[in-house]
């Protein structure tokens, strides 16, 4: 978002950045993406990045953590369970 303001907004132009280090980025939460994904490397690495704590929601902004907020992102996040829970109750082989 700071490259986008700085160039949108700002008129700046940043040196292009890079991201060096893996990363899981999801929507999803974490306990719930651990339950679709199948047990073996893939797994493996989510939990390696979560133990490395490099899992990252773009819904979960610190700057942008008023009360109201988070009650929305807990919400949505129970939202997903719910419909989860619905449209996809077990994980296949298909699944990944």
């Amino acid at each position: 978002m700071e490259v986008l303001v700085r160039d949108a907004i700002d008129g700046l132009i940043d040196e292009p950045r890079r991201a060096d280090k893996p990363a899981l980025y999801s929507l999803v939460p974490l306990p719930l993406l651990k339950r679709y994904v199948p047990a073996g490397p893939l797994l493996d690495e989510v939990n390696d990045l979560a133990s490395a704590k490099r899992v990252f929601d773009p819904q979960r902004y610190a700057t942008d953590a008023s009360w109201r907020r988070r009650l929305d992102v807990a919400l949505t996040e129970t939202n997903q369970y719910r419909k989860f829970a619905k449209y996809y109750p077990e994980r296949t082989d298909t699944s990944f």
